[in-house]
């Protein structure tokens, strides 16, 4: 059953992605990440094969970065509630809501997470030189970037499907967090 909702958020997300300006029905980004990754969405065990750890109790790089996805004249922010287990333990890469804002709690021992870890989490699939089907590109910081670097705090990440907009950087002092540890 899980594997059938998870199938028909996919299909929701393809399709949203590929809806254009040009007369055809408009979604709102809140919309596309609610479909993508409900709340609740993965365990451990499938965390695990994904490479991705709970989130470590005692020593650990807290991290913020923001994530933001621009497609089809519009964007999407990393879905509310991403690695949020249904029974309320969090995965070492989580978000708290909808600001965009990535936390990546990485244990020392754990290889530095990457842009990939995260579209791995929503699922949105990364083939070759495509997402959901769609030529794109990285910036990192306004910088073009690749998919496997290493994040660092308050790194500021677009990832530009064809057709997006351009976006202007993304502005810490309007998302209060707390001081990184």
């Amino acid at each position: 059953m899980a594997l059938l909702i998870a199938g028909l958020c996919a299909a929701a997300i393809i399709v949203a992605l590929n809806v254009r300006n040009e007369g055809g029905p408009q979604l709102s980004w809140a919309a596309v990440n609610r479909a993508a990754v409900p709340a609740g969405n993965i365990d451990a065990r499938a965390a695990a094969k994904l490479g991705i750890p709970l989130e470590p109790g005692a020593k650990q790089r807290h991290i913020h970065v923001a994530l933001r996805l621009s497609a089809a004249g519009s964007w999407w922010a990393a879905p509310n509630g991403l690695g949020i287990n249904s029974d309320g333990k969090a995965l070492a890469i989580h978000t708290h809501d909808l600001t965009a804002v990535v936390h990546l709690h990485q244990p020392l021992s754990h290889k530095p997470f990457t842009l990939r870890d995260i579209l791995a989490l929503w699922r949105l699939p990364v083939k070759g030189d495509t997402i959901l089907g769609s030529s794109y590109k990285i910036l990192i910081n306004g910088q073009p970037a690749s998919i496997d670097q290493p994040l660092y705090d308050r790194d500021d990440i677009i990832i530009q499907l064809s057709g997006g907009p351009e976006l202007p950087a993304f502005d810490w002092q309007a998302v209060p967090l707390k001081a990184v540890q």
